[in-house]
This record gives C-alpha cells, structure tokens and sequence, in this order.
C-alpha cells in the first residue's frame, strides 16, 4: 500500500513537472516573437532616404497666424519654437504679427 502511494506521488509530481515545462517553453516562444517583431518594427521606421529641405513663399491670408503655417509646414523635424523661430529669421520679421496680403517664405522636409 505503500508503494502505491509513493507511485502516485511520482506521478503527480512528473505531471507538476511536464505543466512547468510547457509553461516555460510557450513563455520562450511568445518572448522570442515579441522580440522578433519588436526588431522589425523598429527597422521599418527608419526612412529610406534623407529628407530634403524645400523652400517655398506663400501669401499670408486672413486670420493666418505663425502657428499655423508651423502646424501646415512642420512635418515634426524640430521644435514648434525652433521652426517659428526660423521662419521669423529668415522673414526678418522682428515680432510674431503678421499682416494678410504680405508674402512669407517657409520651408518644409520632404
């Protein structure tokens, strides 16, 4: 009586064991899939060639204010300030009003 006892103590224990060793098998799996697309997703981020800087005038209409040609022009290369900052510099332009009518040169990345 014994023996049998022992016996199915073994057993449960080989099938505690077999449980583990699955559970630790589809853990490696799901983690090595989880890296493998995590490396594909970064490298697809990456742009296939350099962006080139264009310049262009437009003409400033009503209610057009320097954010919003930033929002329009700045595809996110730099800062909001450092985009504004550059168009006020390269207009000469000395404060941030700008009249409707007047011409402004912008550049974008392409």
């Amino acid at each position: 009586m014994n023996t049998r006892r022992f016996a199915t103590k073994n057993t449960t224990n080989t099938d505690k064991n077999w449980v583990l060793i699955l559970l630790l098998c589809l853990t490696l799996a799901l983690s090595i899939t989880i890296a493998i697309f995590s490396i594909k997703a970064k490298a697809s981020t990456k742009p296939n060639k350099p962006l080139t800087k264009y310049y262009t005038s437009i003409e400033i209409e009503s209610n057009d204010n320097l954010w919003d040609i930033e929002t329009k022009y700045n595809n996110g290369s730099e800062s909001k300030d450092s985009y504004i900052k550059n168009i006020k510099q390269l207009n000469n332009l000395n404060s941030d009003k700008i009249f409707n009518g007047h011409s402004l040169i912008v550049y974008y990345y392409e």
